[in-house]
């Protein structure tokens, strides 16, 4: 089927369509990309539908439930009573394949992936449900060291991931002279500078390079250390 005209955004129509496409053609992971760009352009009762139809094909069965619960929100009264009945229980039937796992983040605002795929933000509404067997669970946060995990799902697990501050990297000063004016320093394969002029580099061993047009280049390796300028 397609979108209904009214109101319908001609890019989320094309989306829609190409989704319906790929799921006719098996390519469901595909499919429900696809849907879910399309009910961001434009909301549809169908388009929910499709996308919980593709993640319970995909055994994403939380993702299922939510898009089955947004769709019963969306159509409201206008779902006969039967229709109601039969998604009703194939979400409590999904539910029961589910557990439960709360993740709790020693830092807000950090972006939670399970599978490698976004789950929510520290700290979350409520627990992730997850289908039992291993899964990875990934925190991200600008300034913080990644952390990562495998967990083998059992009911009632609970996780506590401690985010800790990425170190800045110590830096050094390097002041390259040459007996050529202007000549380029390159350091690790990279134009980092003119000669003559300090060059700020992360401290450890890297390859100093100074060029210059009609000299050959002059090379040499170098332990830069950190908080000391260098000549």
């Amino acid at each position: 089927a397609a979108l209904a005209d009214k109101g319908d955004d001609k890019k989320a129509t094309k989306a829609f369509n190409e989704g319906i496409t790929l799921f006719k053609k098996g390519d469901v992971g595909e499919a429900v990309k696809r849907f879910r760009h399309a009910d961001a352009l434009n909301p549809s009762w169908k388009i929910k539908y499709n996308i919980g139809q593709c993640e319970a094909a995909l055994k994403r069965y939380g993702l299922a439930i939510e898009a089955f619960e947004h769709y019963l929100e969306f159509v409201g009264a206008d779902i006969e009573e039967p229709q109601r009945a039969e998604i009703d229980a194939f979400v409590t039937t999904m539910r029961e394949m589910l557990t439960a796992v709360s993740v709790n983040v020693n830092r807000p605002g950090a972006a939670i992936f399970v599978d490698d795929r976004e789950a929510g933000t520290s700290p979350l509404d409520a627990p992730l449900l997850l289908l039992a067997g291993r899964h990875e669970v990934r925190v991200t946060l600008p300034g913080f060291v990644t952390v990562r995990r495998d967990v083998q799902v059992v009911t009632g697990r609970e996780m506590s991931l401690d985010l800790t501050r990425e170190e800045e990297p110590r830096q050094g000063v390097l002041r390259v002279d040459s007996n050529v004016a202007d000549a380029v320093v390159w350091v690790d394969g990279e134009e980092v500078g003119l000669t003559g002029h300090p060059i700020l580099i992360d401290a450890g061993s890297h390859t100093i390079e100074v060029r210059a047009e009609g000299y050959r280049p002059g090379q040499r390796r170098l332990l830069v250390e950190a908080d000391h300028e260098q000549q």
